[in-house]
């Protein structure tokens, strides 16, 4: 890694992130295993080609392999959170999708110390008054369980979270 690079910290699901105070928070989840590894490998991608302006807090750049209630912890002290995971889609005509909080949670069977997912996850925070104060979701498209290329959603992914985030953060191409 390049010394102008942004770091990335993976964490395990036997670790805990005691979080810093980093306004923007960008959080790639996933498994590197069994076809839900796109959010981890996102990130990797974003954060290098990222360009923050030098007005701006850089954003912290993290890797959660399934978080579990670990995510509360990691989102601690951001004011705005930016979650990207795989998404099990009928459809990939739409490579990335930005998820709403409310239908996500819609999909939970309830909320259970148990088998916490991400939708899990977040139903426990919001119950417990802890989601950030600003959330955004986005899925990466994969159909009946087949991997998509990088090439087919980061440019998408890209636009969207500059998009999104207000110019905070631009990318280069890889």
């Amino acid at each position: 890694m390049r010394k102008d690079e942004p770091a990335i910290r993976h964490i395990s699901d036997r670790e805990r992130y005691k979080g810093g105070r980093e306004v923007i928070t960008i959080i790639g989840i996933g498994s590197p295993v069994s076809g839900d590894e796109h959010g981890l490998h996102a990130i990797e991608l974003l954060a290098a080609t990222a360009t923050v302006t030098t007005d701006k807090p850089a954003p912290h750049w993290l890797a959660l392999e399934r978080p579990g209630l670990h995510l509360l912890e990691a989102w601690q002290g951001a004011a705005t959170v930016v979650l990207i995971d795989t998404l099990l889609s009928p459809d990939a005509t739409e490579p990335v999708q930005r998820i709403e909080l409310d239908a996500l949670l819609q999909q939970t069977t309830g909320v259970s110390s148990h088998d916490i997912g991400v939708a899990e996850a977040l139903a426990m925070a919001r119950i417990l008054g802890q989601l950030p104060p600003r959330l955004l979701l986005y899925g990466i498209a994969v159909v009946d369980g087949q991997s998509t290329n990088a090439e087919n959603w980061l440019q998408p992914l890209q636009q969207m979270l500059q998009e999104d985030l207000h110019g905070a953060v631009t990318f280069r191409s890889p």
